[in-house]
């Protein structure tokens, strides 16, 4: 993707008349690397929000216990459902800007399409247990039941 012409295929297929007035008014390398930046640009910014739909449902997947729904499987169900159209919702994203890019000079100007150019993409660890571990848990447990027993003792 990042060196081939895979953008420029994905947008012929959502926009072909676009595409075909641009491969007559463009470079095939300047169309090659404008497509390629929009096309990642909008997987970047779907990928953003997935993962901050991912944060929120974490925040609140715990409830899931209390009407018996295993919170480990709902979690993983919800992002997996939401992930799916994420692609095709970028592809239709990097679309629409293609079709707002006016050409000026022999390149497009993607600046005035609106284009989305991220300087970083947030992650988190997926390792991340707001509850601690195995160990941790226990560990606390047991701090939690000798505070208790130390009180009464006194």
């Amino acid at each position: 993707m990042l060196t081939t012409d895979h953008g420029v295929r994905f947008l012929a297929e959502r926009a072909p008349h676009r595409v075909a007035r641009l491969r007559r008014q463009l470079h095939p390398d300047e169309l090659d690397a404008a497509a390629r930046l929009i096309v990642l640009s909008s997987l970047d910014r779907r990928w953003r929000d997935h993962l901050g739909y991912a944060a929120a449902v974490r925040e609140g997947i715990h409830l899931r216990a209390l009407v018996r729904d295993e919170p480990v499987h709902a979690f993983n169900r919800l992002i997996a459902d939401a992930f799916a159209s994420a692609i095709d919702e970028a592809l239709a994203d990097a679309a629409l800007v293609l079709e707002r890019a006016p050409v000026v000079d022999g390149r497009l100007d993607l600046a005035d399409a609106g284009l989305y150019r991220p300087g970083a993409t947030w992650t988190y660890m997926v390792s991340d247990d707001h509850f601690g571990t195995e160990f941790e848990r226990i560990g606390r447990t047991v701090k939690s039941d000798f505070l208790a027993l130390r009180s009464r003792l006194r």
